[in-house]
């Protein structure tokens, strides 16, 4: 399968349809792991990770290699390059720079509607915060609270339509309510839990650092939903 596929309306693909954010989230997983595992060599994956990342434009997918790769440094005892790196993160925006604002896409006409999405998934979870709309219901909460279509797609649509709130936390909040959002966190929590004094264990290490690069990108991307 190739890496950057180009279909209609579908630029970069990648290697699972329909769009390369869930690419991106197996390659920001896999780049996170591979710096945990501490295997030499191994650790190269990291920059070719991030490297493909730049170049298929996935901010979720290197928002989610850098939260990995730090967990993964903190972890490991390297924390001075988590405190170097973020440095480095914080200056890219601080700084005004076309680099940056390529990025961000803020050109793009439909930039806007990410946040339109997640806000009107806040206010489906707010209509139902106990049991939620139903799972896999969220297309109709959204129907109650529809944005603007961009305005490239104006003249075709009225509003956006969404079957997802494009974020993990938000979906669950919307379609089980904050209770069962709360829950459904807690029960991943348990992936954290170590025994005191419990040696380090490599695979053990490389699945949280590539649990929390999943967690981060999806956040802001709907990548759970395969």
């Amino acid at each position: 399968a190739a890496v950057l596929l180009h279909i209609p309306s579908y630029p970069a693909v990648g290697l699972f349809f329909p769009y390369y954010n869930y690419t991106a989230a197996l390659v920001a997983a896999a780049g996170a792991a591979s710096v945990a595992a501490r295997v030499p060599g191994l650790g190269a994956l990291c920059p070719a990770a991030a490297l493909y990342l730049v170049l298929v434009g996935s901010r979720g997918g290197l928002a989610a290699l850098a939260a990995g790769t730090a967990l993964a440094l903190w972890r490991s005892g390297r924390r001075s390059l988590v405190f170097m790196g973020g440095a480095a993160v914080l200056g890219f925006f601080l700084l005004p720079s076309p680099p940056r604002d390529a990025f961000l896409k803020l050109s793009r006409s439909g930039s806007h509607a990410r946040p339109a999405i997640w806000r009107s998934a806040l206010l489906v979870a707010a209509e139902h915060p106990w049991l939620g709309e139903g799972p896999g219901r969220f297309s109709r909460g959204f129907l109650r609270h529809q944005v603007p279509a961009p305005p490239a797609l104006r003249r075709t649509r009225y509003a956006l339509t969404s079957e997802r709130a494009h974020s993990g936390p938000l979906d669950a909040a919307a379609e089980i309510g904050f209770v069962g959002a709360g829950l459904l966190l807690a029960a991943l929590l348990t992936l954290w839990r170590t025994r005191p004094g419990a040696p380090t264990d490599p695979d053990r290490e490389a699945l949280l650092a590539a649990a929390a690069a999943l967690g981060t990108q999806a956040l802001g991307d709907s990548i759970l939903a395969l």
